[in-house]
């Protein structure tokens, strides 16, 4: 048994349902706190109790747990985000402080946890059982050198426009905050999905534009883009009346969506110019970007995105203001739809928008490295099957390896046979990969 005192004073806690991940310089939790709901039948943890009140308006809650053979304590806290003075489930979060959680094991770095001030331990540090466990030898390595190099020549390929750097959904699998900083010296902005997004960036310290790409849910988050100077796409009649009907304490910025084609979010053609007029007469919306969203740009040679683009050019053409259409196909293959603004999303990270290839992205170099290693080696004869529905058969004697990775930890059900692959570092085009399962291609 050992008692573990944990302070939350100025910091955020975050969770999973299993663990505890720590960060600093996050005010305002609750007080309010509850396990979650197979805390019952969690191993280790014998008592817990909150020593903070349960007023709102707390600012420190301190825990205390007796903790045996863990080093994972499980909670479910309810925090207060100061800037719009609600609550979210803690788990809508999930920030780490990676000196004081570097484990893959999910054991907690607690020297490092007491340096920052948030862990202090009244006996020995305890040992946990994850320490002796050798971790799943399954890696996603992020080369921040190549997402910085993308970004280098989406602003290249548009060398007459500023670029938001797009890193909505987790920089789509390669960690929003790490790219943000990465590109936080040269990217012109970053473009999110929604404001619980664009926050974690401001939190993390990155100061150019901010936009949110899906606008806001509800007229209470008006309050918290003007506090943490969020920029909202403006879509549809009820977020515009929203902007109009806000008190900000300082000028807003906001992008003004039309639908030119794609039919999913923005005001249609017809309705657009009044929607613009709106905004361009409100006091206290001080910077406008027009924008529109192709439907087909990864299509080079479809002429939809040529409709989209007249549509678009000829209904915006009195206003003035600076214009974004943009997105990484659009960057690489339509020079024409550059504008005032582009938005690289999915090039960032070494991507190529198009199924049949495209000249422009033989520049782009991959971002990502998944790794594993060989969990089984076997040699099987002429005309032996291998994996669900004998999808692969041998035509000679073969050796299959099975790697310890598959579609349940985000590696492609969909994956073609023969997708190129390296082992040891060497590549053979006569190995032929296949899926075939939740862990083992």
């Amino acid at each position: 048994m050992h008692q573990v005192s944990i302070s939350l004073e100025n910091a955020r806690l975050a969770l999973d349902a299993d663990e505890v991940i720590f960060g600093k310089g996050f005010a305002g939790m609750s007080g309010r706190l509850q396990l979650p709901r197979h805390a019952p039948d969690t191993p280790g943890i014998d008592d817990l109790q909150s020593s903070s009140s349960t007023d709102p308006t707390a600012r420190g809650v301190e825990l205390d747990a007796t903790l045996s053979g863990t080093e994972q304590i499980a909670l479910w806290p309810v925090v207060r985000d100061p800037l719009a003075g609600r609550y979210f489930p803690g788990n809508r979060r999930r920030l780490r402080h990676k000196s004081a959680y570097p484990s893959n094991s999910g054991a907690i770095d607690w020297d490092a946890a007491r340096a920052i001030g948030l862990v202090t331990t009244t006996h020995p540090t305890p040992t946990t059982h994850a320490e002796s466990i050798m971790p799943r030898p399954i890696r996603a390595r992020i080369h921040l050198d190549a997402v910085r190099h993308n970004y280098r020549q989406a602003k290249a390929l548009a060398p007459g426009a500023r670029a938001l750097a797009v890193v909505k959904a987790n920089a789509y699998g390669h960690g929003a905050v790490a790219v943000a900083r990465a590109l936080a010296e040269e990217a012109d902005g970053f473009a999110v999905a929604y404001v619980e997004e664009g926050l974690e960036l401001r939190e993390s310290g990155i100061r150019v534009p901010i936009l949110l790409l899906d606008g806001v849910f509800s007229p209470d988050e008006m309050a918290i883009l003007d506090r943490a100077g969020l920029t909202p796409v403006i879509h549809s009649r009820p977020q515009l009346d929203w902007l109009l009907a806000a008190r900000p304490e300082r000028p807003l910025d906001c992008w003004l969506k039309m639908d030119s084609g794609m039919h999913r979010m923005g005001f249609a053609p017809e309705d657009f110019a009044a929607a613009y007029a709106e905004i361009a007469d409100c006091p206290h919306v001080r910077g406008l970007v027009l924008m529109s969203h192709f439907a087909r740009a990864d299509e080079p040679n479809h002429a939809y995105t040529e409709q989209q683009m007249r549509v678009f050019e000829q209904t915006t053409a009195p206003m003035h203001a600076p214009r974004s259409l943009s997105n990484s196909a659009a960057v690489l293959a339509w020079p024409r739809a550059h504008g005032d603004w582009t938005r690289p999303g999915i090039m960032l990270y070494g991507v190529s928008p198009f199924d049949g290839g495209h000249p422009s992205t033989a520049m782009l170099r991959p971002a990502m490295t998944l790794e594993s290693a060989l969990i089984s080696v076997r040699d099987l004869d002429p005309g032996e099957p291998v994996g669900y529905g004998g999808r692969f058969v041998c035509e000679r004697p073969t050796r299959v390896g099975v790697a310890a990775v598959g579609y349940a930890d985000g590696y492609p059900r969909h994956a073609p046979d023969g997708t190129p692959i390296a082992v040891g570092g060497r590549h053979d085009p006569h190995r032929r990969p296949c899926v075939h399962g939740s862990r083992d291609p």
